[in-house]
């Protein structure tokens, strides 16, 4: 890879992730690892990475990146509490809004995620769904390894592919809605 390291760092994120999305890196340890934000990216779509550098290896006068010890994809949903953020009895209000209880909600998404990654990911990947500060409800897929295994830059899921997959649990979040 040539040129300076803001371009050498999207040529080499573009490589794994896509080559159709800004990427910019905010922190790190040369070699080891970097917290990379992506540029653009909306509720439902990954906003940021983190990226754990597992080994590297030389190819000619460079060095690639062999493994990954882990890979962190979080995107932002927008907040589902109330306006005001005050609420005296929160399922009946959460039931005022969506067509089910939140815990039924929860299960639903839960179950879509281990759907996602069950189909044919589940060998090198796991994923979580937390809730997040300030009512907003953050969506974590932890991308890493078996024990003895390497996780390659080829098994990693494209940015498209995993925001694909965020854009699925919206439509499931808005078909809860009430009209």
């Amino acid at each position: 890879m040539g040129g300076n390291l803001d371009n050498q760092a999207q040529e080499f994120l573009g490589e794994i992730f896509g080559k159709n999305h800004k990427y910019e890196v905010v922190d790190g340890d040369y070699g080891s690892g970097m917290i990379v934000e992506v540029e653009g990216a909306k509720d439902y779509e990954v906003k940021e990475l983190s990226i754990d550098i597992g080994g590297w290896v030389r190819n000619g006068a460079y060095q690639d990146v062999a493994s990954f010890d882990l890979i962190r994809a979080g995107s932002f949903f927008p907040s589902i509490e109330p306006e005001d953020g005050v609420c005296e009895d929160w399922d009946k209000w959460y039931r005022s809004k969506y067509d089910c209880g939140e815990e039924e909600m929860w299960d639903e998404l839960r179950t879509k995620v281990r759907e996602w990654f069950d189909g044919g990911r589940s060998d090198w990947m796991e994923a979580e769904i937390d809730e997040g500060n300030e009512g907003y409800t953050s969506f974590v897929l932890e991308i890493k390894p078996l024990s003895l295994e390497a996780l390659e830059p080829g098994n990693v899921p494209k940015l498209d592919e995993i925001n694909d997959f965020l854009k699925e649990m919206k439509e499931t979040i808005e078909s809860h809605k009430k009209k």
